[in-house]
This record gives structure tokens, sequence and C-alpha cells, in this order.
């Protein structure tokens, strides 16, 4: 089966080699499981793997031969489903302006993950270009000059996988 770890939403592809010993063709259909019941398509070997499969679910295929007088066995083989990406979905400050240095600014992130795990917040500030230590949703501007901008690139992790990264608009102190 591949992919070895498929996403709801995505394709997983099933192959299997049969022959007849009678020299006859061979069709082989599949049959695909998951959570107890059958998974509607996929007979080519191609399946859509469904929006409602959990990350965590076992998908299941049983491929059986058949020469059109008489079908095999069949054999099976099984997936996970895989984690899907999170998502930062939102990035703002508070204050959102009038901010002076030595004031604190907060970034606030949004964000979703369609496995419906929690999510950690992961921030990369920016003075001009220059990145600045700390990974805290929290920045000292106590070290900036009135003028100067700060921005911050925020990522959203479900502790396994990352998202990609959302960059704020500027803030001029």
């Amino acid at each position: 089966l591949q992919p070895s770890r498929p996403q709801p939403g995505t394709t997983v592809q099933a192959h299997a080699e049969a022959a007849d010993a009678d020299g006859d063709a061979v069709r082989v259909r599949y049959e695909w499981h998951a959570d107890g019941g059958r998974v509607s398509g996929g007979q080519d070997g191609s399946l859509l793997v469904p929006e409602q499969l959990r990350k965590g679910a076992v998908l299941i295929v049983s491929a059986i031969a058949s020469d059109g007088r008489a079908e095999s066995e069949p054999a099976t083989a099984n997936v996970r489903i895989g984690n899907r990406e999170p998502a930062v979905t939102a990035v703002r400050f508070e204050p959102t302006d009038g901010i002076k240095p030595g004031e604190t600014v907060i970034a606030v992130a949004e964000g979703a993950d369609p496995d419906g795990d929690e999510l950690d917040f992961h921030y990369e500030w920016r003075i001009g270009e220059a990145v600045q230590s700390g990974d805290r949703e929290r920045f000292d501007t106590s070290k900036m000059k009135r003028g100067e901008r700060l921005s911050v690139r925020v990522v959203a992790s479900d502790g396994e996988d990352e998202s990609t990264p959302v960059e704020s608009q500027y803030l001029e102190l």
C-alpha cells in the first residue's frame, strides 16, 4: 500500500499480482474496511481515504483474484491513517497600535488542526530583519527605538507535525 501513512482526503493505492494455474486471465478486485465497517469505492485498488477516518485508524484492503470461475482467498494488507498538518489561521498584536519602546507586545495566534489535536505555537520575533531570541508570545520592546518595525513569525505544532510559518504585519513603534 502506498503511501504508508495516508491522510483523509488523499488517495491510497493497493497493488496485487495474481496468476492462474490454467493460464486464464485473472482479474483482481479490492475491498476496503476501516473502523469495523466497509469503505465504499476502491475496487480498482485506488481509494480516496474518507474524511471521517481519524488519525490512527487502521485501513485494511483485501485483494481477491478471480479467473471468472473461481476466486482466491483474500490477501490483506493494512495501513494506519496518518496525522494531518495543523495551520496558523491568524496572527495579530495586542495592543494593535500606539506602542512605545519599553512596552510589552503580545502576539495572539489562532490555529486549526484537522485532526482536533491541541496546538502549541512557536514564535520568532524580528526587529526589521534581525531575528530576536526567545520563543514566547510576549515581547519586551525596551531595547527598541521609535520608528523600528516589529514582526513575528508563528508556527503551530500538534506534537507530530508543524504548520507552514505565518508572518504578521509589521508593527511600527
